[in-house]
């Protein structure tokens, strides 16, 4: 199926400089840091980069067409919903803290590709995670109590263990200046927790009418540029290099619809957040918004929105959201363009899972039904996903069951 002019990047971001990526600001300064780079953030930082050389994007920021997703600390793999990780640690200077991190659903005997159905049940999940957590109780006891929610995050696998997937963190103080005094001023006191330079991001750009190269080739650049992220630009931090490279489009809509055609055969989608999802409304009470993918809970791919940039696209079918897993979150920002803060938006957040339920009627295309929920995958299911929501992929499992020769 020809896709228009819709190009996939793979991005590679390198922290040159301190980087302060925070969630949250205090009083005494910047803090808490973000788990993933905001895809706001991120393209942000790239829009302004060619703003500033000259490049006239003002079309972009009234009518976006360039997906940015978060870009995840490199070599992690996204806990879902139903992950979980013991309090206790094992420490190993040479990797850092191992965990025993494992899936609930495979402890409970849940295989998702071949029986996707039962997570539509939420009576049946309830059933079988009591069974689970009284097993639990009486083979190791106390340990329950130690488990705690890992969904969001990020691990990687090692030998002896699960680890977390962390940036490296410096704190930096700072004062401010008198300058009459030249001295430092009372109750002028601030703290940084900044990304320290070297750390490593991943993400996807998806640029469904191809203007990023043409934008960066009239700049004499090629794929590989530098951009200012975060806060404190203007004073040194957030210097990051960034490499873009073309994806095979074909072969990564190809992979997931494999995963999708083995759950649609059971009637069912499920997909997993990589980002915050939701949708917006415009009524009379203003913008209101709904942890799902469409507001009436029933899903259609592929969106308006990409339709209206790849034209050759004509199906839509239909999917109705009949359970959803993970936590909410509010997704708060700041637009640039017109200097006041963006309306904050009620989102699941990432690692969410969302089971889907496709209408009689797409269900007899389910080839095509795969393919276009692939495709809505990778792009974004909606317009909302140029800010960074709305990326998912088809629900894999990739972390174990729990065992009984467990070592905390």
């Amino acid at each position: 199926m020809s896709y228009g002019n819709l190009t996939l990047y793979k991005v590679e971001l390198h922290l040159l400089t301190p980087t302060i990526l925070s969630e949250r600001v205090g009083k005494a300064g910047y803090s808490t840091l973000s788990r993933a780079i905001p895809g706001s953030t991120l393209r942000g930082a790239i829009l302004s980069m060619l703003y500033r050389e000259g490049i006239n994007v003002q079309q972009e920021s009234t009518s976006p067409t360039i997906a940015f997703s978060p870009a995840a600390p490199e070599g992690g793999v996204m806990a879902h919903a139903f992950t979980v990780e013991c309090k206790l640690t094992k420490r190993r200077d040479d990797i850092g803290d191992v965990k025993e991190v494992f899936s609930l659903l495979r402890s409970m005997g849940i295989d998702v590709q071949s029986n996707p159905e039962i997570l539509a049940s939420s009576s049946e999940l309830e059933r079988k995670y009591k069974e689970f957590m009284l097993k639990l109780e009486q083979e190791e006891h106390g340990l329950s109590a130690l488990l705690k929610d890992a969904s969001g995050s990020y691990f990687k696998e090692t030998p002896d263990g699960w680890t977390e997937v962390k940036p490296p963190v410096e704190t930096q103080v700072n004062v401010s200046i008198s300058k009459t005094r030249e001295a430092a001023e009372a109750e002028r006191l601030w703290s940084y927790d900044a990304v320290s330079p070297g750390a490593k991001y991943k993400a996807l750009i998806a640029d469904l009418r191809g203007n990023l190269m043409k934008w960066l080739s009239k700049l004499g650049l090629d794929s590989k540029f530098e951009i200012g992220l975060g806060r404190g630009v203007s004073r040194g931090f957030g210097r990051a290099c960034v490499k873009l490279s073309t994806v095979d489009l074909s072969s990564m809509i190809s992979s997931m619809k494999s995963l999708l055609l083995k759950q649609l055969e059971k009637g069912y989608a499920v997909l997993q957040a990589l980002s915050p999802v939701a949708s917006t409304t415009l009524g009379g009470m203003g913008l209101s918004s709904v942890p799902s993918l469409a507001p009436s809970d029933t899903l259609t791919v592929p969106s308006s929105w990409i339709v209206s940039a790849i034209t050759s696209l004509k199906a839509a079918f239909k999917l109705k959201t009949v359970a959803v897993y993970g936590k909410t979150m509010l997704v708060k920002g700041y637009s640039s363009r017109s200097r006041r803060p963006r309306p904050w938006i009620t989102a699941l957040a990432p690692g969410s899972i969302m089971v889907l339920k496709p209408s009689e009627e797409s269900m007899k295309s389910r080839e095509g039904l795969a393919e276009m929920l692939a495709l809505s995958c990778l792009c974004g299911f909606n317009e909302l996903s140029c800010i960074g929501l709305n990326f998912a992929s088809p629900f894999e499992d990739k972390f174990p069951a729990w065992r009984r020769e467990h070592d905390v």
